[in-house]
């Protein structure tokens, strides 16, 4: 068959299926005949790549009307197939990563998201969105547990405006699924709280942060600091106090509003400081292997010191994290000032311009629905808050403009520092550019779209909302 000239489609048909045992590789590849008689029949597989292919196939196996179910889970086959490959690279990945003084392999990993067996035909209920089991007899049989593979399949945004891959959503997706993340923990890769990071923050991470911020983190340590002696206190970083938060805040000027603020504040801060530990602990684990033309693994990543050459890598992702946080802020300043501007010019909506930030307020802080915020505007109704506030809108125009500019900053360090040569080339522009969009959305913009999606009264957390409600806490008091 056609498709079956690319060695690459072969992934669509080969399982990597974990096999228990210190004696194995810890896995198999498993080649399943269904999946592979039905990808090697479809028309356009010899047409299309891998990505272009796999959004077939999922939006095939999500259904919908008139598909036919045999058909839905044979593509979700091809699916489950193809996803295991990418969740294997990345438990290697992490294993090599951190598990390098030998204290876990990528075995160890495996257990918790290479759970997919291929065994069953698994198609997904168009009412219900649930997922259930097609018998040889044709029969209905309920899912009762859910393998990791499926849970990736269904979270996975189709929508034409995103551009990560399903490769890198499946690692991102693995790299942090609780149960493996809880597994590291017992290996002291847990995550600290924020208390603990500005507790123990260090003189190059308070560098990175703007002046105000690294005023808030002085007053911090001026009193949690000093408590945590006095009181002799170890371990675990409790949530600082009401007496405290006083205290930090008696020292600031503008003082905040209120401790709520306060600690929005301080939470944000610690996210960014959350944010350069992962920068600082990233490596390059992959090289080009000239002889077959594929990516490998390394095998002599550092588990000391790192080098001066290796200082100065991280030193520069650590600014290129800088950039991107400046690009959002930013970029939110210039989105709520043009918005703004436009409803004021509009002859329907024009009333209600002053209210907007108020409304995303509503929106961001409080949890509300747009039903609920309607009345507290004195909107007609839900439509028209929605016309008006329109929160996804917002959020997708500020994401077009954060890609942009932090693509400008990212540019202008590349010159400065030489990094490639000048002025670059077309490819090198469109792979930076690709490369800053994924990482873009995994650090911000995916967690924002992913929470608003919640329904009402939910907590809006991430670092979009974080950010965009200070900037909306100024527009609509000019004082804190």
């Amino acid at each position: 068959m056609a498709a079956a000239t690319k060695p690459e489609f072969s992934r669509f048909w080969t399982l990597c299926r974990m096999v228990p045992g210190t004696d194995s590789p810890g896995y198999r590849k498993q080649e399943l005949v269904p999946a592979q008689a039905f990808f090697q029949q479809l028309p356009s597989a010899q047409a299309q790549d891998e990505q272009s292919l796999s959004i077939t196939l999922l939006t095939t196996f999500r259904g919908g009307g008139d598909t036919d179910p045999l058909e839905q889970s044979l593509c979700g086959l091809c699916l489950r197939c193809w996803v295991s490959h990418p969740i294997l690279k990345a438990c290697m990945k992490l294993a090599n990563l951190f598990g390098a003084a030998g204290q876990f392999s990528y075995r160890d990993l495996l257990p918790f998201v290479l759970t997919d067996d291929g065994r069953s035909h698994i198609a997904r209920d168009s009412n219900t969105h649930e997922y259930y089991v097609i018998q040889e007899t044709g029969e209905r049989q309920k899912l009762d547990y859910t393998a990791f593979s499926l849970e990736v399949l269904q979270t996975y945004r189709l929508s034409p405006g995103k551009r990560l891959s399903l490769a890198n959503w499946v690692y991102l997706q693995t790299k942090q699924h609780p149960e493996l993340l809880n597994y590291l923990a017992e290996f002291g890769f847990q995550k600290l709280s924020d208390w603990a990071l500005l507790n123990r923050v260090r003189g190059r991470q308070l560098a990175q942060l703007s002046e105000r911020d690294r005023t808030i983190v002085t007053a911090f340590h001026a009193v949690y600091r000093r408590d945590r002696r006095r009181y002799s206190q170890s371990g675990r970083c409790p949530n600082p106090t009401a007496p405290q938060l006083t205290e930090i805040n008696g020292l600031l000027q503008p003082p905040f509003a209120s401790h709520e603020k306060l600690l929005q504040t301080l939470g944000q801060i610690a996210t960014q400081l959350r944010q350069f530990d992962v920068w600082r602990s990233r490596e390059s684990l992959e090289y080009l292997d000239t002889d077959s033309g594929q990516s490998r693994l390394r095998s002599d990543l550092p588990t000391t010191e790192l080098s001066a050459e290796t200082e100065e890598e991280s030193a520069l992702l650590a600014m290129f994290h800088t950039q991107l946080m400046a690009a959002l802020k930013e970029s939110l300043q210039q989105s709520l000032t043009a918005r703004i501007a436009k409803l004021k010019k509009s002859k329907k909506y024009g009333p209600f311009a002053d209210k907007f930030a108020l409304g995303l307020q509503h929106y961001y802080q409080e949890g509300l629905s747009l039903k609920e915020i309607a009345p507290l505007l004195g909107m007609s109704s839900w439509d028209q808050a929605r016309r008006i506030l329109n929160p996804g809108d917002f959020l997708n125009g500020v994401r077009s403009r954060t890609i942009q500019q932090f693509l400008d900053h990212v540019l202008v360090i590349v010159k400065q520092k030489d990094l490639a040569p000048w002025p670059p080339s077309p490819d090198y522009l469109q792979q930076l550019s690709e490369q800053l969009e994924a990482f873009a959305d995994d650090e911000i913009f995916q967690a924002a779209a992913t929470e608003m999606k919640a329904g009402s009264h939910r907590n809006l957390n991430s670092v979009y909302a974080q950010q965009l409600l200070l900037i909306l806490d100024t527009a609509h008091s000019p004082t804190h």
